[in-house]
């Protein structure tokens, strides 16, 4: 993809080359800053992103992220007493394959 290596496990996945569009429910999404990111042990998707905002909702904060190619992702994460990430901030989104969604056009 323009934004980097997104594994997903599909039954009937198609052709390599084939134009798809990839799904991922905001929960499904992990949020690491860029400077604690690992390579992943499993076999989980990192992409790198920036926030661009975040909003408190109660028990979940949700996160408008930009990727490299100008695509936002949301992600939607419990709510815990830490600081929520500030705009701007460099962070790793992660994703496992069974969490992702692929489309065929």
């Amino acid at each position: 993809t323009p934004v980097g290596k997104i594994i997903a496990h599909c039954p009937a996945c198609p052709p390599a080359g084939a134009e798809v569009t990839i799904c991922v429910r905001p929960e499904n999404l992990t949020i690491k800053p860029a400077a604690d990111s690992p390579t992943p042990a499993d076999e989980s998707s990192a992409i790198a992103a920036k926030v661009i905002s975040s909003m408190y909702l109660g028990e979940i904060r949700q996160y408008t992220c930009g990727l490299s190619d100008g695509t936002t992702w949301r992600v939607s994460l419990l709510a815990d007493s830490s600081a929520p990430l500030p705009a701007g901030q460099a962070i790793t989104l992660y994703c496992r394959p069974e969490n992702v969604v692929v489309l065929t056009k």
